[in-house]
């Protein structure tokens, strides 16, 4: 249960990465996932955004030699790529969770900040008050 727990987000990658294995698609579909299966092949450009990086690392990951066609080979990429996404996003989400108690105050810890607030006013004003008078005693003298 231990390791679960701290190898989740791998667990999930690795799920949804063999879920998306079994349907994906072995050759181009309509849509977005043909034109840029065909953008990765060619190294050409799609429509704004354009996906830079996954159009270079698709055109990259495309000259592997695999006994299955190109088209199959970029899709897997795809595939790869989606589970890495969710790996990273389930961590990130973990850890923030995790930590939600830093970000956390309670009322306790509200009046403790503001006594001590409230102290170092009092502090500053017994501190000032002297200044402030003297002051004020050599203001005539600047009219």
């Amino acid at each position: 249960m231990k390791y679960i727990e701290k190898y989740f987000y791998l667990i999930l990658g690795i799920i949804v990465f063999l879920i998306y294995l079994t349907t994906l698609a072995p050759s181009l579909l309509e849509i977005d996932s043909g034109e840029l299966a065909t953008v990765q092949l060619t190294l050409g450009i799609a429509h704004p955004t354009g996906y830079p990086l996954f159009t270079i690392l698709g055109y990259l990951l495309s000259f592997i030699p695999l006994s299955a066609s190109k088209i199959y080979q970029v899709n897997l990429y795809a595939a790869i790529s989606c589970a890495i996404g969710i790996s990273i996003f389930a961590y990130t989400a973990k850890v923030i969770l995790d930590n939600i108690e830093i970000f956390a105050t309670n009322k306790k810890n509200k009046k403790t900040a503001a006594r001590k607030e409230n102290k170092k006013n009092k502090k500053l004003e017994t501190a000032v008050k002297p200044i402030q008078e003297k002051a004020s005693e050599f203001l005539p003298y600047f009219k």
